[in-house]
């Protein structure tokens, strides 16, 4: 059977991949998480630090304060446009929950668009864009909310490969030709819909791609005329340039849905073997006797200002009583906690998810805590905010792994008997167990597969051959509308020429007839 992801520690595996993998020169690599949130640049600190092992350079730009320090590492971090996105970053929630999915797309819209001409001004892609010639061998960028430097990065790379690191690409799968058929590709139910369920996944669907998503990339268009030199392709253009599509997905996690040899799976890329916790935590779960630890985390976008109070005081009043004792990942103070509360501002996340007394993880339902539960066994309660959450939440439901609570109207009673049912109901353990295995079988480590095909493109520069050949296909000619239209007009015309045959021959027997019942009166 095939080692589990971190059934390898990282320096053998890095002697392993060095040793086995095909040998290229060191190569100048970009990465570029430039939007998004700050989760987003987990995968990429991964691939850096495997690069590096492997002799390549490493330039690094984003608009996220770096947390992780790598030797061989450049980071460019954008401070101001980072201070500008921090602040004006959308409001998930109001009084009594998170805002509107409809006002919540809308205010996205504007952010991108704002987000995207401070970009293409900020002093640091002008400098890339003064270089005028392929600095990177290869450039990978975090999908759809980087989308506006994407004339910037081919112009300055050799190769692009664009990243989901959500794990859920089906609603951006049509910008790369990658068939997700409506009637069971989803991002409001399960696969499997009733009627009523197609009719409503098909308007969803049309929306995203014939309206809402169409807009955005118009935005980042008009804004590229604007702001960038001319002769620089649109980003459309560059779209059908992208040789490597990297998801962080795993049949684990995701649904199954139509693929193409140029998009890569690599879920669980940021899965690694857990350093032993700090001696506070360590012994707090330990004397947790029996009834374990539940841990807690919203993740880095969801901070404490931004929950509504109601909510707070559902969650502290649950928490006081359950028999477990908790982890809550929580900037500040909160009133009325009871002693098996314990609250920190940071927390190492997989080393605690990985103790055998864990017993439940309370989380936001970010693809990374999704990707880390099942990865360890261990049950969850979901509380989505917005964009990827609620699927998630709604596939580890699905999976009968998850119970799922909503903001709005929450209560104690209602989180105490979500975390009872994913504690006491042992098919919730049982089922994410089997996740586990199914996670941990696969024929190559996704550290080993990234750096691989990085190096592949380094050795095969600006290749496209992985790709359909689509790009000179109108979406007409992609669905065989104008085929389908011709053989309805031949069906059409063999009808209608059949039709006045056999209307004419049928006059004609009738005039015949007429003229023999004449003669014989």
């Amino acid at each position: 059977m095939a080692k589990g992801i971190s059934s390898i520690n990282y320096p053998i595996f890095a002697l392993i991949a060095a040793i086995l993998m095909p040998q290229v020169n060191s190569g100048n690599i970009g990465m570029f998480v430039l939007g998004g949130s700050a989760s987003h640049t987990h995968i990429f600190y991964v691939m850096a630090e495997d690069l590096i092992a492997r002799g390549h350079n490493v330039t690094f730009y984003t608009i996220f304060k770096p947390k992780v320090q790598l030797d061989g590492l450049t980071q460019i971090f954008l401070k101001d446009i980072s201070e500008i996105y921090q602040r004006d970053f959308m409001p998930f929630f109001n009084e009594d929950g998170p805002v509107d999915h409809a006002e919540l797309f809308s205010n996205l819209t504007v952010l991108l668009d704002q987000n995207c001409r401070r970009l293409l001004q900020s002093n640091e892609l002008k400098e890339l864009l003064a270089k005028n010639d392929k600095i990177f061998d290869v450039s990978i960028t975090d999908g759809f909310f980087d989308d506006c430097t994407l004339p910037i990065l081919d112009l300055t790379s050799r190769s692009l490969i664009y990243t989901v690191s959500t794990g859920q690409a089906e609603i951006i799968s049509w910008l790369f030709n990658v068939p997700a058929p409506p009637s069971y590709v989803t991002s409001l139910s399960t696969p499997v819909m009733n009627f009523s369920q197609r009719i409503k996944n098909l308007l969803a669907h049309s929306y995203l791609v014939f309206i809402a998503q169409p807009g955005i990339i118009k935005n980042y268009e008009d804004a590229s005329r604007e702001l960038l030199p001319p002769g620089l392709p649109t980003v459309s253009e560059v779209h059908n340039k992208i040789s490597l599509f990297f998801i962080n997905g795993h049949p684990a996690t995701n649904y199954i849905v139509p693929s193409l040899p140029f998009v890569r799976y690599l879920g669980g890329l940021t899965v690694k073997e857990p350093k032993p916790l700090p001696k506070d935590l360590e012994e707090f779960m330990n004397g947790s006797g029996e009834h374990g630890v539940i841990l807690v985390s919203f993740g880095s976008i969801v901070t404490e200002d931004m929950m509504p109070r109601d909510a707070k005081r559902a969650l502290v009043e649950a928490f006081s009583r359950i028999p477990q004792r908790v982890i809550w990942k929580y900037r500040g103070e909160l009133p009325g906690l009871s002693p098996n509360v314990k609250l920190v501002d940071w927390m190492p996340q997989q080393a605690i998810l990985a103790h055998p007394k864990t017993r439940g993880f309370l989380t936001h339902g970010g693809h990374m805590s999704l990707t880390e539960s099942i990865y360890y066994g261990v049950p969850l309660v979901g509380m989505p905010v917005f964009m990827d959450q609620p699927m998630n939440m709604m596939r580890a439901e699905d999976f009968g792994i998850a119970v799922t609570l909503e903001w709005r109207g929450i209560t104690s009673d209602k989180v105490l008997e979500a975390i009872t049912t994913v504690t006491t109901d042992k098919s919730y353990k049982t089922r994410v167990m089997e996740r586990r295995k199914i996670f941990r079988d696969n024929l190559v480590n996704p550290r080993e597969e990234a750096v691989y095909w990085i190096e592949y493109l380094i050795r095969h520069p600006g290749t496209l051959h992985l790709r359909p050949q689509l790009d000179h296909l109108n979406l007409a000619q992609y669905l065989l509308l104008d085929v389908i239209a011709l053989i309805v007009l031949i069906i059409a015309v063999i009808t209608y020429v059949t039709y006045r045959l056999i209307r004419t021959v049928l006059r004609l027997i009738r005039g015949t007839s007429k003229k023999s019942d004449k003669k014989k009166n």
